[in-house]
């Protein structure tokens, strides 16, 4: 969900590219390999309205009822019948996670060994609290009261939708329990301290001894995975929490802990379920996120492409993406990192120290451009779906329910001693044609998506100006990351925030703390940028485009900021929202604040001295 009426380049572009893919996925099922048709086939039964009206409910409340022990919500009717005497946590959470996707109270995942990437350990944390877009939400009902009245008839409506029969005024009376649970999760969430403890089955039974350790993990991890015995290693990423979390759970009672869990399990289908439940969840999400109804095939195309993304990026790639476009765009990260080298040496304000890691960091850095090779290997591609069972005319939350399955057991399965290559372990389950560029700290590594390498961020025919200022200042600020986490910019991120912090937005003062990072970011940014421009002979940095009365280095500076543009609604509330709750500044000050500080700029434009876009005093972040 993105911030309640704001709409900025990056979403046309995700709207643009979810086009593309609801274009590849009707293309014909029987087209290409297997694994692509298997993309086709989900997003064919996900679209079938037909069915899913047809079928109703019915799929899902026997689920509830059979698998689950029931929604204590919905009584005696269909996928309700819940019996506290026979309600057992360790059951509950793992049926949840291994055969729904649903990660409520506790996430499980296979994470990378940090002291030997080739290697997966087995990661516990805090699953998910609340339908609410924000935990933060929960956490002060004065302010928020709204979003929380809006989430309980979210709740309610739900609940009775999966039974006519059910009494409106108590279904209420049980959601608003299930919101009182969920603000004390959130507050024990908030007053916890995050801990990354590395402890064995032993230490974990002891610290949380509510659950059935042994009986959880033999029941959701891959049988290959080893003996899950005392010694068995798991990393805790939440520990302090968990303990709370727990505590809290003690204290509720069984049908209250049911009610929340199969809610959340059940919150996440109401997207791909009929017409009546659909809407519902598009009333709540309009009231507190300002969002508009999506259609059916949006939706599900952006649910193939999250959830099948390698297959779903060979698609895109046989497509839209060209060899010659990845070519040049490999070669425009190789000069943007050969720039920031030979500037990191010059700047003086950088110890000897930092300079050397600093280099040792930009030399060593590994780069991946547009998509892994594999995917354009059919029996590669092939062999890691061919454990995804879908086929054509399955019914529409089978389809979805098994996909999320898939997902998950293909995570945990890097647990096992199968051997991955390089490439697929840093592509794994990345949505490929997701619009961005990624810079990982821990193997650091950068990597430009297929995605990204679109317009208005790329074309092959534009001139090289127009494309480096454009993606190339999204690739310089992921890069930047691995030179300003090693070096002390104290100083000049200080400049910056005093400068940011006189932004006034339609009333509201510019929260300069909060976006110091991006602010930081975007300035120093932009001036690699300009020495990239610069470093251009002559006759590359001249001409003009026809129809066009501006200079090559005008468009490079319009190309560097158009795709910074966004469009907040123009309310107190909203901005009031955007600023307290959005780590980036309103694109309007993302632009000139940059532009403030670039002499290059004001020369270009041939801004007067002293005028708003070419002040006396500057922040000059190198």
């Amino acid at each position: 969900m993105v911030e309640k009426g704001r709409r900025s380049v990056m979403h046309v572009l995700s709207d643009e590219l979810n086009s593309k893919q609801r274009y590849l996925l009707e293309d014909g099922w029987w087209f290409g390999p297997e694994a692509v048709r298997k993309t086709k086939m989900v997003y064919g039964a996900c679209v079938d309205k037909a069915t899913r009206e047809a079928n109703g409910l019915s799929g899902i409340l026997m689920n509830s009822e059979n698998v689950l022990g029931g929604w204590p919500v919905l009584e005696s009717n269909p996928g309700g019948n819940f019996d506290r005497n026979n309600f057992d946590l360790t059951d509950l959470l793992a049926n949840l996670f291994i055969k729904f996707a649903s990660s409520s109270l506790i996430h499980v995942e296979a994470v990378r060994d940090p002291t030997d990437l080739t290697k997966f350990k087995l990661m516990i944390k805090s699953g998910k609290i609340t339908a609410l877009p924000n935990e933060t939400y929960l956490l002060d009902d004065e302010k928020y009261h709204e979003f929380q009245d809006a989430y309980v008839r979210y709740m309610t409506d739900v609940a009775i939708s999966f039974s006519a029969n059910n009494d409106k005024q108590s279904a209420n009376k049980e959601m608003q329990a299930v919101l009182a649970l969920e603000k004390k999760l959130a507050k024990a969430k908030r007053d916890s301290t995050s801990m990354k403890l590395e402890m064995t089955l032993r230490e974990l039974k002891d610290m949380y001894p509510e659950i059935s350790w042994e009986a959880f993990f033999s029941a959701i991890l891959p049988e290959d995975v080893g003996p899950i015995d005392d010694d068995f290693t798991i990393v805790n990423y939440d520990s302090e929490y968990l303990r709370a979390a727990l505590d809290v759970i003690n204290n509720e009672p069984n049908r209250l802990v049911s009610d929340w869990l199969l809610w959340l399990c059940f919150e996440a289908t109401t997207i791909y379920l009929n017409d009546e439940v659909r809407n519902i969840y598009y009333e709540f999400s309009e009231a507190v996120t300002g969002d508009k109804p999506s259609s059916y095939p949006q939706d599900c195309a952006k649910f193939v492409n999250r959830n099948l993304p390698d297959a779903m990026g060979r698609n895109f790639v046989d497509m839209y993406l060209t060899e010659d476009s990845k070519s040049m765009v490999e070669d425009m990260v190789t000069d943007i990192i050969v720039t920031l080298y030979d500037l990191v040496n010059e700047i003086d304000w950088f110890s000897e120290t930092e300079k050397q890691q600093v280099s040792e960091k930009l030399m060593t850095m590994k780069t991946y451009t547009g998509y892994p090779e594999y995917i354009l290997n059919d029996d590669e591609l092939n062999k890691v779906y061919a454990e995804l069972d879908v086929t054509f005319g399955i019914n529409p939350l089978a389809a979805v329910t098994r996909v999320r399955v898939w997902r998950l057991k293909r995570n945990l399965k890097l647990l096992t001693n199968q051997e991955y290559s390089d490439e697929y372990l840093k592509w794994n389950m990345k949505a490929i044609t997701q619009a961005n560029v990624q810079y990982d700290p821990m193997d650091n590594s950068l990597t430009v998506y297929a995605g990204i390498i679109q317009p208005p961020f790329f074309n092959s025919d534009f001139p090289w100006y127009i494309n480096y200022g454009s993606l190339g200042r999204l690739i310089v600020k992921e890069t930047l990351k691995a030179v300003l986490s090693t070096v002390d910019h104290t100083e000049q991120a200080d400049c910056i925030k005093t400068m940011y912090a006189e932004f006034n937005y339609n009333g509201a003062r510019l929260d300069a703390d909060r976006t110091n990072a991006g602010d930081v970011l975007d300035n120093a940014a932009l001036q690699v940028m300009i020495r990239l421009f610069m470093n251009r002979n002559e006759d590359d940095r001249s001409g003009m485009l026809p129809g066009l009365n501006m200079t090559a280095q005008q468009l490079f500076f319009l190309s560097a900021v158009q795709t910074q543009c966004d469009l907040i609604k123009d309310t107190p509330e909203a901005v009031t929202r955007f600023i307290e709750n959005t780590p980036v500044s309103p694109g309007i000050f993302r632009v000139t604040g940059a532009l403030q500080n670039s002499e290059y700029f004001s020369d270009a434009f041939n801004c007067s001295a002293d005028s708003y876009m070419n002040p006396d005093n500057k922040c000059n972040f190198w």
